[in-house]
């Protein structure tokens, strides 16, 4: 049996429709339809994800009697190393450093208005504030720090926004690391 029909019956075995693994591979149905028809074949990475959704060996979804051996690049450990400790040094050190920025300035712009209305209520120091009187410069006053401290709310969530994508930019780095580290072989018994 060739390995498009392999394919549509590992799929209908498992109960799953054409939209169903397109989605989970992140590709269009039609995508998954040509797999099928013959008319395109899937990478072996695609091989790997229909296997792991199939619950299945890549040999029994290409039909072949086979031994699975994985090996270790050691070239790619001594390049990642190298590329990995540049990567870290430049760009890792600069994107800590502007998060570190970030943080700082967001805080102050939340904590500062926060303290000076802490300052107003219990007349703390000796600056003699006018917030929240009646006198023109003390509603342009409260404004301010209303607006500065929303300004830090706004800088808060792009900062965790940032924190998230950053996050997930490296968990996609390192496990792309690691598969160019590791790979499979295929022999025929």
């Amino acid at each position: 049996m060739e390995i498009h029909k392999r394919l549509r019956c590992a799929r209908e075995v498992s109960g799953l429709t054409q939209q169903a693994v397109a989605n989970s591979l992140f590709v269009t149905r039609q995508t998954v339809s040509r797999w099928e028809t013959g008319s395109r074949e899937p990478s072996l990475t695609v091989l790997h994800d229909l296997s792991m959704l199939y619950g299945i060996s890549i040999s029994e979804l290409i039909g072949q009697e086979s031994i699975t051996e994985r090996k270790v690049n050691f070239f790619a450990i001594l390049g990642n190393v190298v590329f990995d400790f540049l990567l870290i040094a430049t760009v890792g050190f600069g994107t800590l450093l502007l998060l570190l920025i970030g943080w700082m300035i967001s805080g102050c712009l939340v904590w500062g208005p926060l303290y000076a209305v802490y300052m107003w209520l219990f007349n703390v120091g000796e600056l003699n504030f006018v917030l929240f009187s009646y006198h023109p410069q003390g509603v342009a006053e409260a404004f301010c720090y209303l607006l500065t401290f929303l300004v830090g709310l706004f800088l808060i969530y792009i900062m965790l926004f940032v924190h998230k994508l950053l996050y997930k930019m490296s968990k996609s780095y390192v496990k792309y690391t690691l598969k160019t580290i590791r790979y499979t072989t295929i022999k025929k018994n």
